[in-house]
């Protein structure tokens, strides 16, 4: 009997040996009840149910339920923006936190460091250039300890701005002599009854901080303040972001009971700071389909590339049952759209394969036709939730022939319990090198309850427990599975591999491992690694250092006013694209590729060089500052100087100058104009 002409029914048995199933497949997900509180549209806080019936599985009929619940009883979340009952939402002001990282990377103007007098903490005020909108910035770092090893909050402030509020409106003598007094020039007048907003004419960290003390204790003043930068809160401000405990986990658990481990996540509010969108890199989710017309999906939806594997018309790709469209809502629901939750990627290109039919079950001929497909087009990962029945040739080719086109195979480990590396679960157990399996994870740090496992053949571990998504028909649902730690793996993937698309397969999932944060579970996985996002997209972070120059270094022009400085990137997946020399703020020179040409001022002994590099995916990164000395040495043929018929009355001289600012005397003659002397100073210099 020939079985490979045979197409093999693809479903989940509960409590069976997957090992001992004869190709059996299903969605890798399971039962889930839950209740969400949110906020209506009117305001009005109230809880939802999610239901699942929970149904007793017959070991007798293949066709039994796959691990997913049957829902009963759905509930949505408001479709627009609103607070989520409780608290509110739990906003990350992860702009704010980018911004200073941003900004600290700028040339520095002045530090101090000084002690708090109210919280005895201590506070480090950095004043850098702003090459933007604002021309200073001052960031303050308060610590938590003495040495100044935890940053406990950051701030930061227009560097060179005042606000002052008076009791009163004041007369413009008045302003003017208080700005006078104080060294400040007026910027604005506040709508605020008395309020401005002043330039201080000095600008530096000590200054600035006595500046705002010393204005409040002026008569007739009510205030004096910093003019701080406020941001929105660029993560998402979906109505459902406090539920996503997987991407930060404050404590408190999606289905309510509470109890979380605080910062139990893959980091992924953190990565969001780097980068948020995976459009560079194709996902493709095998499963029951996709609701396409999901609000929080539509936008992420590549339809032109979406099939149906299960039969019938290859264009209905539609989900009728929620499992496929609640693991592409994780991937890839949109973010920032002020609407229900948010995937990993916030812009995604997401092609639904449908492989399962509405109950969740499904032939592997029709999951081996959708990778070969896949590894026939321009799609980078599949995502595969779902798992059953025992090695399958086909299977295995299909996923090699993917790997081979440089595709990777992100698949659940599955739900039994089990270790697979004595009980092998497929498709994660095919010994290609393009898999990733993945395990599942809760809220209270330890792999779920259910979750497969495996010290050898498990790769990784992701949130997978109590996961809010989309569902079909404009709704929200939560569900618990490898399923759900599936999309939060492959959608980590997409987000890395965009950041930096010219990497291989393998170097995604070298770096995905390499990255990954060690899990201290009661079950083994390998290495016991956790995703770890923000670590992951930091690898791509552009690093450069100095060839030809070090911190603290001489450099010589001979009869030139000019210097190339050659640097190396110090990360094999940033290449530097072209790079830009700097002395304090004023530019001196800007090149492609690793070498530029700096053109020093003859009168600056001592400079502060500092390199910006940008890479090929226009990264940017700033070197360290050089405190260089600069020796100068020309050849001036002053004999050959012939003022010929420019020859007159206007003294001309030139002058060696020492450090004492005392004046030597080298050449001098008389000359037709002051115009003509500079002239002839510029012809020599």
């Amino acid at each position: 009997m020939n079985r490979m002409n045979k197409s093999l029914i693809i479903t989940a048995v509960a409590g069976l040996s997957l090992g001992a199933l004869v190709g059996l497949y299903s969605i890798a997900g399971r039962d889930s009840k839950s209740q969400l509180e949110v906020t209506s549209e009117d305001g009005n806080s109230k809880k939802l149910s999610m239901k699942a019936k929970r149904t007793k599985r017959d070991r007798s009929n293949p066709q039994s339920s796959a691990m997913s619940p049957n829902v009963d009883e759905s509930a949505s979340l408001p479709l627009s923006g609103g607070d989520n009952g409780g608290d509110g939402p739990k906003e990350i002001v992860s702009l704010e936190k980018q911004y200073i990282r941003n900004a600290l990377k700028r040339t520095v103007i002045d530090t101090k460091t000084w002690e708090d007098t109210q919280t005895g903490r201590t506070i480090k005020g950095t004043l850098v250039k702003d090459d933007g909108r604002y021309g200073y910035l001052l960031v303050k770092q308060i610590y938590k300890d003495k040495e100044m090893t935890q940053v406990w909050g950051e701030t930061i402030q227009i560097g060179d701005h005042i606000m002052v509020q008076f009791k009163k409106d004041q007369s413009k003598e008045f302003i003017d002599a208080f700005m006078k007094d104080n060294q400040l020039s007026l910027k604005s007048k506040s709508l605020l009854e008395g309020s401005y907003v002043f330039v201080s004419d000095v600008v530096s960290v000590d200054h600035m901080q006595k500046l705002e003390e010393n204005l409040a204790k002026i008569d007739g003043v009510r205030h004096s303040e910093a003019n701080y930068l406020m941001f929105a809160s660029v993560v998402p401000n979906d109505p459902g972001m406090n539920l996503l405990w997987g991407f930060k986990n404050d404590g408190k658990a999606s289905n309510g009971n509470g109890g979380y481990q605080v910062g139990n996540d893959m980091r992924a509010h953190k990565a969001w700071d780097k980068h948020t969108d995976c459009s560079n890199k194709i996902v493709a989710v095998l499963d029951t389909g996709i609701d396409y017309n999901h609000p929080d999906l539509k936008d992420n939806i590549l339809r032109d590339l979406g099939r149906n594997f299960t039969g019938g018309d290859q264009n209905d790709y539609m989900d009728r049952h929620s499992h496929g469209t609640h693991c592409s809502g994780t991937i890839g629901g949109v973010g920032n759209n002020n609407m229900g939750v948010a995937g990993v990627c916030w812009k995604a290109k997401i092609v639904p394969l449908k492989v399962l039919g509405d109950d969740g079950s499904g032939p592997v001929d029709g999951i081996v036709n959708a990778v070969v497909y896949l590894a026939g087009t321009k799609i980078d990962i599949g995502s595969l939730s779902l798992g059953g029945g025992g090695p399958v040739q086909q299977m295995s080719q299909a996923i090699d022939m993917a790997v081979s086109k440089n595709k990777l195979m992100v698949i659940a480990t599955g739900n039994a319990n089990q270790d697979i590396d004595s009980q092998p679960s497929y498709p994660a157990s095919y010994p290609s090198e393009g898999i990733i399996s993945v395990s599942a994870y809760n809220g209270y740090g330890d792999l779920a309850s259910f979750s497969n496992y495996g010290a050898r053949d498990a790769d990784i571990a992701a949130p997978g427990e109590d996961i809010v998504s989309t569902t079909p028909n404009n709704t929200y649902q939560s569900m618990s599975g490898t399923s759900m730690a599936t999309p939060v793996t492959s959608g980590t993937v997409a987000l890395f591999w965009s950041y930096g698309p010219n990497l291989s397969n393998l170097d995604v999932k070298r770096e995905l491992l390499a990255t990954a944060d060690k899990g201290n579970f009661t079950k083994p996985i390998n290495g016991n690694r956790k995703v770890n996002a923000e670590r992951l997209l930091a690898v791509l972070d552009p690093r450069a250092s100095y060839v030809n120059a070090t911190k603290g270094g001489n450099i010589s022009l001979l009869n030139n006013d000019s210097f190339e400085f050659q640097l190396k990137s110090e990360n094999k997946y940033s290449k530097i694209k072209s790079v830009e020399a700097f002395n304090g703020t004023q530019s001196l020179g800007k090149a492609d590729g690793e070498k530029v040409t700096a053109r020093i001022p003859y009168g600056d002994g001592k400079v502060k060089i500092t390199i910006k590099v940008t890479d090929e995916q226009g990264r940017t990164f700033t070197t360290e500052a050089l405190d260089l000395t600069v020796d100068v040495t020309k050849t001036i043929n002053l004999s050959a100087i012939d003022v010929g018929t420019n020859k007159g009355n206007v003294p001309c001289a030139f002058n060696r100058i020492n450090e004492k600012m005392e004046k030597t005397p080298i050449f001098a003659t008389d000359v037709i104009s002051k115009e003509y002397c500079d002239k002839l100073c510029d012809a020599i210099l």
